[in-house]
């Protein structure tokens, strides 16, 4: 094992080089922002208006201030009250400029800002549409809105001097457990996921895989906002509302969602502003003095209304166990329970490449740890989301035809695999996507057969048949959610060759006489980037050359995997087509979804509940490579996931809190 640790330690010290040298890096960091978008021409000056607007707040250590500057390119200048005042020549870039400003030693409440067009053209700033009194002005007028400001420091600071003001943003904005100690629980969380994570040969590895999977969701919990996973407000809204009401939400329409209570936090952290927005940052000092009383709302939870209950179910009594909380803490506390599930799917995947590759517990423990330090799943699972409910029903799918398959086939592991795919369709109903490879599986599998599928059935059709009866008594809710995507007119032809080359065109680079069915986007930016890292509303990710080197990294693993595959074959042909199957299935349910759709929006972690696949790659590639070099591989493994990881929180940090 020493070339193993060798790699490890090289590895750990080059990732502490690239930290420390990063930290260094100087910029003029935001201090502050009046948490507005740029979605209008909001204010248009003349050459010689002064445009003003009041109630801004200018923070401590302000050395400039950052409009986003449209139009022409005249000379302008900005002023806080008359006092502090700073111009900008002519010539400038459309975009955002910022114009200098003398230092301010104390917050300034309250204040009014104005930006005077000096000439020769036209000036216009971006911001959002509001009425007056709160647009700004110019003589006395009301303009169309109010510009977005952000207010930049007097001069550059390295990361590493910002580090207390940034741990200060991060309790604040976090608003809820642990506190103030935020920062510093998200430092030990995720050295703690990193040294299980590289030592993982003195360790009970089953055990030891999914902590790190646990520790690793919780560790992206401590830096994500509240709500900044994508769809969180709809998911967290669904399991108050029925943990306030045991009811269902329905959807209803589109400005009647959520609850005051949630509306209200959305408010005090400056969602709006935030959410696909990569300019935007938290509210930094989240307080909420009043918390509104109203938890239950309308009953429209927005995109989440239709889904199946039994994600929200378990969540909901979280959220009753947790009711005398405040909203943060609550979210906090419901977020644990991704956590945990996160390490149950992780769990489920060692076990799954334990099915598969008997006799290799270093190719189980690289497979299982490349999954538990995957950056995209860490920040999904650090959320309230249905999406970990299914990467967890789907994991446990796949060890049980795994088992199946290697075992041979009974009616207690055909029920099994009935029973979770039952179950996970009540969780979301893409489960349904692998029928056709747990029915392939038993087909295929050796064993009795009419018994086996009578209690796949019966097993599968049970959580069914009880959610069928719930939801025609008490819940009014049919059994399966997204029908009204389907039965939607599409805004495509409908032919099969129209969907067939959409199909194509969705995970495929499209061919020259094809028409373009999905403008704008393609499979290496939707795919690629989405599973190596997409986060936030798909509002950042990892800088170009990042991808072209994971680029390499998945080539390299996957070819010498398919090598050993190509070799290991014999006998393998069952379990090669139930899997195949089973991402086909999956992929065409995504493809059909995104078909009917308009607009269509697909997302890199609608492929996530093929995890156990993407894991048995790196597998197969340790197996591969044998005894004396397979500890390398995995250790190099290891080594790249867990950068990629320390990397994507950094980014993170930078992109809510710098």
């Amino acid at each position: 094992m020493r070339a193993p640790k060798l790699v490890i330690v090289v590895g750990l010290a080059v990732i502490g080089v690239a930290v420390v040298l990063a930290g260094l890096r100087s910029e003029r960091h935001l201090q502050g922002t009046n948490h507005l978008r740029t979605l209008v021409q909001a204010v248009p000056i003349a050459p010689g208006q002064t445009a003003c607007q009041a109630g801004e707040t200018v923070p401590a250590g302000t050395g400039g201030v950052r409009v986003q500057a449209l139009a022409e390119s005249p000379a302008f200048s900005v002023s806080v009250d008359g006092a502090l005042r700073g111009s900008h020549a002519a010539g400038w870039a459309q975009g955002d400029v910022v114009v200098d400003l003398p230092e301010t030693t104390a917050t300034r409440r309250n204040v009014t800002v104005c930006v005077t067009n000096a000439g020769p053209g036209a000036l216009a700033l971006g911001g959002e549409a509001f009425a007056a009194p709160d647009a700004a002005q110019i003589d006395g007028t009301p303009q169309i809105g109010r510009a977005r400001l952000d207010y930049v420091q007097a001069r550059a600071e390295s990361w590493w001097q910002l580090a207390p003001d940034v741990a200060k943003r991060i309790a604040g904005a976090r608003a809820g457990l642990p506190g103030g100690g935020t920062p510093y629980v998200w430092v030990l969380l995720a050295l703690g996921a990193i040294a299980l994570a590289t030592r993982w040969w003195r360790l009970r590895p089953a055990g030891a895989v999914a902590l790190v999977a646990t520790l690793n969701a919780l560790a992206w919990g401590m830096i994500v906002p509240p709500f900044q996973v994508p769809d969180e407000p709809s998911h967290f809204y669904y399991a108050q509302y029925l943990g306030e009401t045991g009811k269902l939400p329905a959807p209803g329409p589109a400005a009647d969602v959520y609850s005051g209570d949630i509306e209200q936090a959305l408010a005090a952290t400056s969602f709006a502003y935030v959410a696909g927005q990569p300019l935007g940052r938290p509210n930094w000092d989240v307080d909420i003095a009043a918390p509104d009383r109203d938890r239950t709302g309308a009953g429209n939870a927005a995109t989440a209304s239709t889904n199946p209950p039994l994600y929200y179910v378990a969540q909901a009594a979280v959220y009753r166990a947790s009711r005398g909380l405040g909203v943060f803490d609550r979210l906090v506390l419901m977020q644990l329970l991704s956590a945990l599930l996160a390490g149950l799917t992780v769990l489920c995947v060692f076990v799954f490449l334990r099915e598969l590759l008997p006799g290799s517990p270093l190719a189980w423990a690289a497979g299982a740890l490349l999954v538990a330090l995957m950056p995209m799943f860490g920040f999904l699972s650090a959320g309230v989301n249905n999406d970990g409910g299914l990467y967890l029903a789907s994991a446990a799918l796949f060890l049980l035809l795994a088992r199946v398959l290697r075992r041979g086939l009974t009616s207690g592991r055909a029920a099994a695999c009935g029973a979770v795919l039952g179950t996970g369709v009540l969780v979301k109903t893409q489960m349904l996507a692998f029928a056709p490879a747990v029915a392939l599986a038993l087909a295929l599998a050796a064993g009795p057969k009419a018994r086996a599928f009578a209690a796949a059935g019966a097993a599968a059709a049970l959580p069914l048949a009880l959610y069928g009866v719930l939801g025609a008594t008490v819940w009014r809710r049919p059994v399966l959610d997204r029908v009204d995507v389907l039965q939607a007119t599409s805004p495509r032809s409908g032919t099969l060759p129209d969907q067939l080359s959409y199909l194509w065109q969705e995970y495929l680079p499209k061919l020259p006489l094809m028409s373009d069915l999905v403008p704008g986007v393609q499979p290496w930016s939707l795919w690629f980037k989405g599973l190596v890292g997409r986060f936030g509303w798909l509002d950042y990710g990892f800088p170009g050359w990042a991808y072209a080197v994971a680029l390499v990294i998945v080539a390299a693993t996957a070819a010498a995997a398919a090598r050993f595959g190509w070799r290991a074959r014999r006998g393998r042909g069952r379990e090669l087509a139930v899997f195949a199957l089973a991402a086909a299935g999956l992929m065409l349910a995504v493809a059909t979804v995104s078909y009917h759709a308009a607009p269509p929006f697909d997302q890199g972690r609608y492929l996530l509940p093929l995890l156990p696949l993407f894991a048995l790659v790196p597998a197969l590639a340790v197996r591969g490579a044998g005894p004396r070099r397979g500890p390398v591989v995995a250790a190099s493994l290891v080594i790249a996931v867990v950068g990629f990881s320390v990397f994507a929180q950094l980014l993170t940090i930078a992109r809510y809190y710098g």
